[in-house]
């Protein structure tokens, strides 16, 4: 192959591959899930345009292979159409629709819509009422039933179907105010597990062959990432792995809600340290970083001791990944401490930089009040002689109309003898009464 021809195939395969990320985020798109699956074949290797180079000239030179069709997932039609023209839009509809459930290429997205979802080996559905769920639940084996905002009558079916214990039904439908914990109930043969997330409370049934998992929320960020996560793979899943997909899925999202709450510690400290800002935005995000990492703790509580008894209910396969998640959960309460710490610092740092911002107000204060007092210091002898001189009798030198002196400055006298005597009177009290 000449150069120009590699680069033309080259160009080629790149402009597949971008119509394969067109496609794949296109939601109108009818096969839109089938450029998904290509899509996630070409990003698992390191090179997409040799990925996409090794599919392309296979389907250009070679006709599909039944093994190949039961071997791979992907639509060898499509992906020869994508191949020859470039792009994916005239691909038809799916071959085997299933109305009464999903399969796993589909938008998981589309479950909010129900409250009951069933993931098993068969792929995804869907039920509109819990006794075909469960009923559903009962037939397969290694299964999960994610139930969503359950009524009391619905909690009541599930415990007296799956033989629950009565206080495990009163702590799932009183979740929200339950501490993470780990119960195993020998005579029902099942455990049940609580395991608070960022957004709602999480309770996990956990059977010999089926997993039910309870919460509050429509379709929890937690529960799509696991849903997601199981979809991925090509083998059945134990319910013991689902159990750890799913405190695995949270331990993630309680690491992401901390780095944002590190995140704002650290813009408080660099505020305090620069400081930058008034008084009161410092205090109240002081105060709002304090009350983030109080809820933090209190998530992070109890949940080392949920994995510690959670891995001994599943095989050893798992227990280095618990392991790996209890690891995670320390390293978070460790995090909370030098972020508690921080603040604390930080705190000190800015009440010191107000009492000095005080002490220098103060002092300025105290000198201008000096300034003051040497001023009157000085007037004040002058306006003591000035008054003495400037009242409404004869006072000494003064001139009458002929320019002579008047010696009758009796009152004058008078006036000076009784202020004298006043003052001395004043002092003489003061000086009783240890005033000075």
């Amino acid at each position: 192959m000449s150069q120009r021809d590699s680069e033309a195939s080259t160009d080629a395969v790149q402009r597949i591959f971008e119509q394969l990320l067109d496609a794949a985020h296109a939601s109108d798109n009818p096969r839109q899930q089938v450029a998904k699956q290509l899509l996630s074949d070409f990003t698992a290797h390191d090179t997409h345009v040799s990925i996409a180079q090794t599919y392309s000239s296979k389907v250009k030179k070679e006709p599909a292979k039944e093994s190949d069709r039961e071997n791979h997932d992907w639509d060898w039609d499509a992906l020869q159409e994508l191949a020859h023209t470039g792009h994916v839009s005239t691909i038809g509809s799916p071959t085997s629709p299933q109305p009464s459930g999903l399969s796993s290429d589909s938008d998981v997205s589309q479950l909010a819509s129900e409250r009951f979802m069933l993931y098993s080996s068969t792929g995804v559905q869907t039920f509109v009422d819990i006794p075909d769920a469960i009923a559903t639940l009962q037939q397969q084996k290694d299964g999960w039933l994610d139930i969503t905002a359950p009524t009391d009558r619905e909690l009541d079916y599930l415990g007296q179907t799956m033989h629950v214990h009565p206080l495990t039904i009163e702590d799932m439908a009183n979740a929200g105010s339950e501490q993470d914990k780990l119960e195993r109930h020998k005579s029902q043969n099942y455990a049940f597990l609580t395991y608070r997330t960022p957004s709602s409370t999480l309770c996990i049934l956990m059977f010999a062959s089926h997993v039910i998992t309870v919460h509050g929320l429509e379709l929890s960020p937690e529960i799509r990432t696991t849903l997601i996560r199981l979809l991925g793979l090509r083998h059945a899943v134990s319910c013991g792995f689902i159990a750890y997909a799913l405190v695995d899925a949270v331990t993630d999202a309680l690491a992401m809600t901390m780095r944002q709450t590190e995140k704002t510690v650290q813009k408080v400290d660099l505020s305090v340290m620069t400081a930058s800002g008034g008084q009161t935005d410092v205090l109240r995000q002081i105060g709002t970083a304090r009350r983030e990492l109080l809820t933090m703790l209190q998530m992070l509580a109890g949940k080392s001791d949920v994995i510690r008894g959670l891995n001994r209910l599943v095989s050893e396969s798992l227990s280095h990944h618990l392991q790996d998640i209890n690891d995670q959960l320390a390293a978070l309460i460790g995090i909370c401490t030098q972020c508690e710490l921080v603040l604390t610092r930080a705190h000190a740092n800015y009440m010191a930089q107000l009492s000095l911002g005080l002490s220098r107000a103060t002092v300025g204060a105290g000198a201008f009040a000096n300034r003051w007092a040497v001023l009157a210091g000085v007037l004040l002898p002058l306006q003591i002689a000035a008054g003495f001189f400037g009242q409404n009798v004869l006072v000494p030198w003064t001139w009458d109309q002929e320019n002579k002196i008047h010696d009758n400055v009796r009152a004058w006298l008078g006036i000076l003898g009784f202020m004298l005597g006043f003052l001395l009177l004043v002092v003489t009290l003061l000086w009783r009464r240890g005033a000075l």
